[in-house]
């Protein structure tokens, strides 16, 4: 008995790509399971499962550029808020405070390095939430 012969389908269009890596995005989103997603594809647009996994991580790679540049967004906006709390509190004498929030700024930008037994330098990693607490702690010293 002799195999059916499969039909390959056209590849899909940049627009169709785009509005596949968009719905894929938005129902990742909105906090999908992964099987549903797939399914939703292969009825949908007749996506097989190794075609989907490619959409699957562009979309995915759409949620991480948007997360980073959100976070960058996020840290350049604290940063500019320790250097005006830095500029003020220079500016009302309170020294103690400003060289707290100047070494603080150096601190998250990774100018402070620590020398263990003499021979290795390791850089101080902080997390988003460190850095938070951290602000909100030089806040309440100021107030």
């Amino acid at each position: 008995m002799a195999k059916a012969k499969k039909t390959k389908k056209p590849k899909a269009t940049q627009h169709e790509q785009l509005q596949y890596i968009e719905t894929i995005f938005h129902m990742i989103v909105e906090g999908y399971p992964r099987h549903k997603i797939q399914r939703y594809a292969a009825e949908k647009w007749n996506m097989g499962e190794r075609t989907y996994e490619t959409y699957l991580a562009r979309a995915r790679k759409k949620i991480k550029e948007m997360v980073q540049e959100d976070m960058k967004d996020l840290f350049e906006t604290s940063m500019k808020q320790m250097e005006n709390d830095y500029h003020s509190a220079k500016e009302r004498g309170d020294h103690r405070l400003a060289k707290d929030i100047k070494k603080e700024i150096n601190d998250i930008g990774g100018l402070r390095k620590y020398k263990i037994e003499g021979t290795v330098d390791v850089v101080d990693t902080r997390s988003i939430e460190q850095i938070k607490s951290r602000i909100a702690e030089l806040e309440k010293k100021r107030s």
